[in-house]
């Protein structure tokens, strides 16, 4: 696994041969079985120069059926055994396309774990916001629409709660009603 850092130029450049996969569509819970720590000197050097990250064999369990899986990743400061975790199951992931991106996928595991989930909050309950401008009175005209934008700004939310160096860089502000 690596990092890497895109500028638009070579984003658009190559847009067309780039193949994305939405985690909110495409993404599977798995629960995590059992955690090893990985001897630091069999990493591959991208994964040490990533700050805050400790590379973990898991055995993780398919939540839809139980089916175990055993994998390497990245979020090991933050599993704990029995933690939902989000991922990609390339082995049900279904690829309709050229030959080069299902020979790139049978080179990668079974599993890739993206995030770990948090548990159900009760939303009334976050005691803080964040202000937003004003919408003009044009935008978000379609229900559909609106709906999208309401579920992506409650998962941002849900990623600021769970992630204190995330809220320490914003403008939080108390929510009077919730309190």
């Amino acid at each position: 696994m690596q990092i890497i850092e895109m500028s638009e130029q070579y984003y658009f450049q190559y847009e067309d041969e780039m193949t994305f996969f939405s985690l909110k569509a495409n993404g599977k819970d798995f629960t995590v079985y059992d955690i090893e720590p990985v001897n630091p000197k069999t990493i591959n050097s991208s994964f040490q120069t990533v700050p805050k990250t400790s590379v973990v064999n898991v055995n993780v369990g398919r939540n839809s059926d139980n089916q175990t899986f055993d994998i390497r990743t990245h979020l090991g400061d933050i599993l704990k055994i029995g933690d939902i975790v989000l991922g990609f199951d390339l082995s049900t992931l279904n690829i309709s396309g050229e030959v080069e991106t299902e020979k790139a996928i049978n080179n990668l595991p079974e599993v890739i774990l993206v995030k770990k989930s948090f548990p159900e909050r009760n939303k009334h309950k976050r005691i803080w916001k964040l202000k937003q401008l004003p919408k003009e009175d044009g935008e978000d005209t379609r229900k559909k629409k609106k709906e999208k934008n309401d579920n992506s700004f409650e998962e941002f939310l849900e990623d600021v709660e769970g992630n204190p160096e995330l809220r320490a860089q914003m403008n939080l502000y108390r929510d009077e009603k919730n309190i």
